[in-house]
């Protein structure tokens, strides 16, 4: 295998988070706004932090709209899986000796939340989340750290996201 380490995304990539996100997302704009944007409108908000998201839609308190996302997600926990082979694919990976990483605009706390509770976790031995790095996919920081982390080249690493 040409590549040392193998780095995924989290959501829409190993989980299928995008109903549950954007489901409590549109809550929490109807309650700070009075509107309710489609969920097909509020989809390219996903990718990047939450809180840079709410600040794009002009929400006057960013942050505690990201606390209220946070807390209405949880909602909608019965909605998050695993996309199929996932399971597959990661063991395959680990059996053929390539590290396994993680690079997520999530913070740890929502990392903690989903990829630990459905076992994902124990597969990857870096993990570079939002608050690891000042700034934030598609910024190339938190690439970069996890090559500082691992110690490999750019040559030596694939990762795979779901957005450009």
């Amino acid at each position: 295998m040409p590549f040392k380490c193998v780095a995924f995304d989290v959501d829409g990539t190993l989980l299928d988070t995008v109903k549950p996100d954007l489901m409590s997302l549109q809550k929490v704009i109807r309650e700070e706004t009075g509107q309710t944007p489609s969920l097909e409108e509020l989809r390219p908000l996903l990718g990047i932090p939450g809180v840079t998201a709410l600040e794009q839609l002009g929400l006057p308190d960013p942050q505690a709209a990201f606390d209220k996302w946070a807390a209405y997600v949880r909602e909608y926990d019965h909605l998050i899986t695993v996309f199929p082979g996932i399971w597959e694919v990661l063991d395959e990976l680990r059996d053929r000796g390539v590290t396994l990483g993680l690079v997520t605009s999530r913070c740890r706390s929502e990392l903690d939340r989903d990829v630990t509770r459905l076992g994902l976790l124990q597969y990857f031995r870096e993990v570079v989340c939002a608050d690891d790095t000042e700034r934030h996919k598609p910024d190339p920081n938190p690439l970069l750290k996890l090559l500082a982390d691992t110690g490999m080249n750019p040559g030596d690493v694939l990762y795979i996201g779901d957005t450009i």
